[in-house]
């Protein structure tokens, strides 16, 4: 049977606590990745907690499905309330600029999932399946002790099921 280290991920992208929020986004879209571990400290890797792209996007507190066009109802007829809706973009837009620098300075240890769920190389695949499935959660970091050795992805166990 398979295990955890047969299939993991060796070269893990992670991050220290007080990494921004900013640098991971930029390093999710770079990489295509959608989390990753946080470790104390570089050199030892200790897991002190995960760092998602829900986890950013719920600290927003951005409703993508909810948000409504910049411009408003396209229905209005009038030139005055197109003239205002124009005005409102301008404000929208500088709010915005200000928003991202206030969030361009957050700290990942602010925004972390601090509970952190873990699989040791040794174990099974299905055991990791399991705990994902029970944990609702798409990586689970791989340690050895307390220090990280790798990351165990969903798309991981597919490939091992292939």
């Amino acid at each position: 049977m398979k295990k955890v280290k047969d299939i993991m991920s060796k070269n893990v992208i992670y991050f220290k606590p007080d990494d921004t929020i900013f640098k991971a986004a930029k390093i999710f879209c770079k990489k295509g990745i959608s989390g990753a571990p946080v470790v104390e400290d570089p050199k030892n890797k200790k897991v002190v907690g995960v760092i998602s792209e829900s986890d950013i996007v719920k600290f927003m507190g951005i409703n993508l499905c909810g948000e409504k066009n910049f411009v408003g109802d396209f229905t209005y007829q009038s030139m005055t309330l197109l003239f205002f809706n124009f005005i409102r973009m301008g404000k929208n837009y500088l709010n915005a600029k200000k928003e991202v620098e206030k969030i361009s300075k957050i700290k990942i240890k602010d925004v972390m999932s601090k509970k952190v769920i873990s699989i040791s190389p040794d174990a099974n695949i299905f055991d990791a399946a399991s705990k994902m499935d029970i944990h609702d959660v798409n990586r689970l970091p791989v340690v050895q002790g307390d220090t990280l050795v790798g990351i165990l992805a969903r798309a991981d166990l597919l490939k091992a099921l292939l």
